[in-house]
């Protein structure tokens, strides 16, 4: 019965110890002068009912070093014919993309002329860490159905098209239904 046991201690001994889990390469970009969780608190809290206040200071604390500015589009507006039924497209959306949490924050707009009028368009903004698309967003499996533009934070109508899909009423000639948010 003894020799059982040194078997057993031997056998673990030898099992090779589990390899390290590999680091997020956006983990190893150089550290960022602006802190994300500290921005969404600015966000949702702080400026909760001020966002001209918000955006105000969020381009002066933004680090085009260590982050970048995304505009989405979903390829298949025209098939948004059902109000809710995208509303639920956009939602599920946000809750699938659960890996970006730590590297970035959006917001999806709903948009059409009315209420009434189909089909309702879906755009988002988005600030994520790094200056190239992460996989965090792009390797999400619904967005293969959005078309990415990179923004310039230093262009005024960048900056516009930013700031409207978080929080203005109507985008290119649409009245904005529903904003969600990615935080």
């Amino acid at each position: 019965k003894g020799g059982n046991k040194k078997k057993g201690k031997q056998q673990q001994q030898q099992q090779p110890k589990k390899a390290k889990k590999a680091k997020n390469p956006l983990d190893l970009l150089p550290k960022s002068s602006m802190n994300l969780d500290a921005v969404k608190k600015m966000y949702f809290t702080e400026f909760k009912d001020d966002k001209p206040g918000f955006f105000a200071k969020f381009w002066e604390i933004l680090d085009t070093e260590g982050w970048s500015l995304w505009q989405s589009a979903y390829n298949y507006n025209k098939d948004n014919e059902v109000y809710f039924m995208t509303c639920n497209l956009a939602a599920g959306w946000l809750q699938r993309l659960e890996s970006l949490r730590k590297y970035g924050m959006g917001a999806v707009a709903i948009h059409s002329p009315n209420k009434e009028t189909p089909p309702y368009k879906i755009s988002g903004a988005w600030l994520v860490r790094g200056k190239t698309m992460p996989e965090e967003l792009s390797g999400c499996p619904d967005s293969e159905y959005h078309t990415f533009m990179q923004l310039n934070p230093a262009d005024a109508a960048d900056r516009a098209t930013f700031e409207t899909i978080f929080f203005g009423n109507s985008l290119a000639g649409d009245e904005i239904l529903d904003q969600r948010y990615f935080k």
